[in-house]
């Protein structure tokens, strides 16, 4: 196993991957922040995302929060794991009894259960957690069972923000490029159709998209070598050279 240092940094790496550390608030993660808080009956819930050496509240219920520590918080201690923490009273712990947000006189903070919010990669880059400020039993493995599920909801919405990012990142730089860039789906159906694509050939991307790619070629034989090649990359082979005759808008013919 890697040393702690370096599992840290490529935590860090891939949390730095979703983009959202530093961000304001957003509904979508509102709700679920709400959600959990009404399913469970507390009065504090929070998602929280552990950077180095800060954590930052994306979503907040029942506290004014935006930006604390990493020292100083719980999700420190629960993103060590892969499973909850629950901690039914935080002044009998011994982890916890000196936090000066357990010590507060104004309302310090008895009751903590968090889940990990890991990544498809297995990294944990935050926590959905709820708190109350009066000490609490033990959750059963229902009610732990359900807050699993929030924290993967929220890791499915983060997800989803992540491939949107990118998506967008990957969609600029092939529309900058004077290449042209066809991307098929696995029924060799156009899926992509970049701005240098309609320059070469004349097809606006609206009158490509979903056409089969052996559209463009002018007879069954290069059409059967363009879906050959197709395969042979979606079997592992890295790149496959290939001439092929093509037809550009108005029948035109275009070496590729």
């Amino acid at each position: 196993m890697a040393p702690w240092h370096e599992l840290e940094r490529q935590r860090l790496r891939e949390l730095d991957q979703y983009g959202v550390f530093g961000t304001p608030p957003e509904s979508d993660y509102d709700h679920i922040c709400r959600l959990t808080a009404d399913i469970f009956e507390v009065p504090i819930a929070m998602i929280n995302l552990v950077a180095r050496d800060t954590v930052w509240v994306k979503s907040r219920i029942g506290v004014d929060l935006q930006e604390v520590p990493r020292e100083l918080t719980f999700c420190h201690h629960t993103i060590q794991g892969r499973d909850l923490l629950v901690v039914p009273d935080l002044i009998n712990d011994q982890r916890f009894c000196g936090n000066p947000l357990v010590t507060s006189p104004e309302g310090g903070l008895r009751f903590y259960a968090g889940a990990p919010l890991s990544t498809p990669k297995g990294y944990v880059i935050g926590t959905l957690c709820i708190l109350d400020r009066q000490p609490r039993a033990h959750l059963s493995p229902k009610e732990r069972e359900r807050l699993k599920n929030l924290a993967v909801l929220v890791m499915d919405r983060l997800e989803k923000r992540r491939l949107e990012q990118l998506e967008l990142m990957t969609s600029s730089l092939m529309n900058a490029t004077s290449d042209g860039i066809i991307i098929t789906d696995a029924a060799h159906n156009i899926r992509y159709w970049n701005h240098a694509a309609e320059t070469i050939f004349g097809f606006t991307p609206e009158e490509m998209t979903e056409k089969p790619v052996t559209a463009i070629a002018t007879d069954q034989k290069d059409a059967a070598l363009l879906v050959q090649a197709l395969e042979d990359v979606a079997d592992g082979h890295r790149s496959v050279s290939l001439t092929l005759a093509t037809r550009a808008k108005g029948g035109r013919a275009i070496s590729t």
